[in-house]
Parts: C-alpha cells; structure tokens; sequence
C-alpha cells in the first residue's frame, strides 16, 4: 500500500500565511490565575519567556519555563498545551501526551490538544484512540481543517479509504488550495482503483506545490505519480 504524504498537520499555509506543516504554534493566554501578586507576575514573565524560547526553537529552556509556571500554581491549559507542543518537538512522546491530556482535562473545548495528542497516537499506531481524539476536536470546532486532514490520514492508515476520501473532500471545501489533501485523496482513489481521480489530484497537487516554491513536495509528487505509472 503506498503511504499517504503523513505529515504531521498543526496549521496549514492558507491559515497561517506560511507553510507550517510540521510547525508549532505556541499559544499566549490571559492573566495567570494564581493569589500571590508577586508569584502572578513572576509567572507571566516566565510565561511570555518559555513562548519566546520555544519560537527560537530553544525547547529544552521552553520546557523549563513552562514547568516554573506550573510550580508557581498556574492551572491555565495554555501553559500545559505549551509544553506538550515543546516536549513533541523534542521527541517526547510520553511527556507531551501527558500534557495534552492535562490541557484537555483542564479545557475539554480544546480542539488544538485534541488534534496534537490524536497525531500523536496516530504516531505511535495507536489509530482508534487517534480518531477518537479527531473527532473530540470536530465536535469542538468544526472548522478545524487540521483535525479532518489527520483524522483522513488515520482513515488510510486503516485501509478505510472511503472515509479517508470523505475526510479529505472536507479539507478542500475547508481550504481549497491543501496540496497535501489533494495527493493524499489522489492516492486513496488509486487504492480504490479509481486511477482518473487518483491522476487529477496528484496533478493538481504538484502544480499547487510548484506554485507554492515548495520544490522538494513538488518533486515528491512526480515521484508518486512515476512511482503508479499515472
């Protein structure tokens, strides 16, 4: 079975104005809920900080800033969302489901936590618990393009291809320039046998990505489109 082009979606190039595929998205919150004046600011600061590190890419010091906000008292989902997104960096599986879990617990409305953790599971191969949280996240927010692209890939992942197609036709209703969408729908029609489509939208697919300067997807495609004789 050929692979979709599984990548690990937190926001996409017509969101986010870039291409952050792959790409952490760290979240300011409002006033740190904790009694003391002192302990509230120290925390805030500490805050703003651990953002400003994870966006220079300094996980390990992100990681130790958010934790001496939790220390502190603070209960914000954001600060834990934070850190799992900087523990996932780095490679800490266990460490950043444990603190999606945790925003989750204190946010049950957070479809962002719910679409990281799934990938997360997916990952791992754990794909039911994966769609579970997929859905959790559309239940949340309907629009989160993200959450249908990913819950797709785990569709494919299971054979299940024409759910797969359904959850990608979503992404391009959603976003109608999703490249990734359109290979990854390309290749589940291809399973399917339906080799037309399959060409169509890994044809659209390359052109998007070529329009885009995204030279090394472009290539990628061309290769999968040699690769099934389309």
């Amino acid at each position: 079975m050929f692979k979709p082009l599984y990548r690990y979606c937190v926001h996409l190039p017509s969101i986010a104005g870039g291409l952050l595929i792959f790409t952490l998205t760290f979240m300011g919150g409002g006033p740190l809920p904790i009694r003391a004046t002192e302990d509230r600011d120290a925390a805030e600061r500490l805050f703003k900080q651990g953002v400003e590190q994870a966006l220079i890419q300094n996980y390990g010091a992100a990681i130790a800033d958010f934790t001496l906000v939790i220390d502190l008292g603070s209960a914000l989902p954001e600060v834990y969302y934070n850190r799992g997104l900087a523990r996932d960096r780095l490679g800490d599986i266990e460490g950043a489901v444990a603190d999606y879990s945790m925003a989750i617990r204190l946010d049950p409305f957070d479809a962002a936590a719910f679409v990281n953790r799934g990938n997360l599971y997916s990952l791992q191969g754990d794909f039911r618990a994966a769609l579970r949280d997929f859905d959790r996240a559309i239940q949340a927010d309907p629009t989160r393009v993200t959450a249908y692209y990913n819950r797709g890939n785990t569709h494919y992942e299971l054979g299940e291809f024409a759910r797969a197609i359904a959850d990608y036709n979503t992404c391009l209703q959603l976003v109608p320039d999703f490249a990734d969408a359109f290979v990854n729908r390309g290749l589940a029609y291809f399973q399917l046998g339906d080799r037309q489509r399959a060409q169509r939208d890994l044809n659209r697919a390359s052109q998007l990505f070529l329009n885009q300067d995204n030279v090394a997807a472009y290539a990628e495609v061309l290769d999968r489109i040699t690769g099934l004789e389309l």
